[in-house]
């Protein structure tokens, strides 16, 4: 008798995985801008980044205003540096009580509120520490938290943090 060998097929066959899904905070470490187009440019707008830094230790205020009495009419926006579809904005304040607008762009930024480019997407009045505001599943580069009335107290009005959450692959 020989001593034969016995091949075994060892092909696999592998099913590809299915991506799996998260929400992602995608406002996370990108780029918070200022947005004042009517504010004088020697105004000291503050700091930004203050509202992407993962941190509600640290928070962006908006600038005095020259008139207080005057609806602020200054924002922050995010630009996440391409489009995205963002299911919900979750806005953190340590002044509570503000009002705001919420608007996006995929192209821009807008330079005027009034400016076409710019969709508006929801108004909330008297916000809380933490308001979580559902919007429409389009694609958007820009997003942008327009203050349009100050908290009741009078403080100057201020966001800790701005968080996009949006369906990202993990």
């Amino acid at each position: 008798m020989g001593t034969g060998s016995v091949e075994q097929d060892t092909t696999t066959t592998t099913t590809p995985a299915k991506p799996q899904f998260a929400v992602t905070d995608i406002a996370l470490g990108a780029a918070a801008v200022v947005y004042a187009p009517y504010t004088a440019s020697d105004a000291d707008l503050g700091d930004p980044s203050r509202v992407v830094d993962g941190s509600t230790r640290t928070a962006w205020k908006a600038p005095l205003a020259a008139d207080p009495a005057a609806p602020p009419q200054v924002g922050v926006y995010v630009d996440l540096a391409g489009k995205e579809k963002i299911r919900k904005l979750v806005l953190q304040t340590p002044t509570p009580g503000m009002n705001v607008e919420i608007y996006a762009a995929t192209t821009g930024p807008p330079p005027s509120i009034t400016d076409p480019g710019w969709d508006h997407l929801a108004n909330r009045s008297g916000i809380a520490e933490k308001t979580t505001i559902k919007l429409p599943s389009q694609p958007y580069r820009y997003v942008l938290v327009w203050i349009v009335g100050a908290p009741p107290d009078g403080a100057r009005p201020a966001i800790s943090e701005l968080s996009l959450l949006s369906l990202q692959p993990e």
